[in-house]
């Protein structure tokens, strides 16, 4: 239960669709819920925050066994498919909901973390808080377009009539409003992919041809281009500077 009061604290450093809330059903179960305010996200990033967040914990409480009570998707999934993901999370998995959400036992978050590093959860929460920082939140509109844009880039759909339509304003609208903050489009675009670049070249688990679909771009040579632009050097070269021990 601690870890999961982490997990809302910093959400927003994890997951670029809305905010996460709870709820308690029959005083047994525990509910997470993260409402469409934004729009919806796509299926490949939700289920990339729960399949996170359930190999996490599985991990930390080892040799426990862990499982939720029930998940629903807000996408489609195909009946081919829905035996993996039920497979995986070892519970029932429903598909096109109005809301994204995750099923927990009240009980099962009573479970103690075995290997507890107190100093370690503590270094690592001043980091997160000051990662935090980073993130517009004195501006509602700036942090909510900020969220949109990373959904559409990972849709591959980075052009601002996506981000517009995510945000369920007109192209005109999101426009005007920049101007009033006087930014453009194109220079948040560009800032949110140079900071995202990084982040995701931070992960050895990814690619650079999947750094690159995560940033919109259709083609790798295109964000080596973009990336040598910001940084001087091409992506390979400053992952292996600077994230290779």
């Amino acid at each position: 239960m601690e870890a999961l009061a982490c997990f809302k604290r910093f959400e927003r450093l994890l997951y670029a669709g809305s905010t996460v809330t709870t709820e308690i059903n029959d005083q047994q179960f525990l509910n997470l819920i993260w409402s469409p305010e934004f729009g919806y996200s796509s299926q490949l990033s939700d289920e990339l925050l729960l399949a996170a967040m359930i190999s996490v914990t599985r991990e930390i409480v080892s040799p426990e066994s862990f499982s939720p009570v029930y998940i629903a998707f807000t996408q489609d999934i195909k009946p081919q498919d829905l035996a993996k993901y039920e497979a995986y999370f070892d519970c029932p998995v429903s598909t096109n909901n109005d809301k994204l959400a995750i099923r927990f036992r009240l009980s099962d978050l009573a479970m103690p973390i075995p290997h507890v590093d107190q100093n370690l959860h503590a270094l690592l929460g001043q980091q997160a808080q000051q990662l935090l920082k980073d993130i517009p939140d004195d501006d509602l509109f700036l942090a909510e377009l900020r969220d949109a844009i990373i959904r559409c880039l990972h849709e591959g759909r980075p052009e601002a009539s996506s981000v517009a339509a995510q945000l369920g304003i007109s192209l005109r609208t999101l426009h005007r409003r920049l101007r009033g903050k006087n930014r453009l489009y194109r220079d948040i675009l560009q800032d949110i992919r140079r900071s995202m670049a990084l982040r995701y070249l931070s992960d050895d688990k990814l690619t650079l041809a999947e750094v690159a679909l995560l940033l919109g771009y259709a083609e790798q040579s295109a964000f080596t281009r973009a990336f040598r632009n910001w940084y001087g050097s091409s992506p390979r070269q400053y992952k292996l500077q600077h994230f290779k021990s």
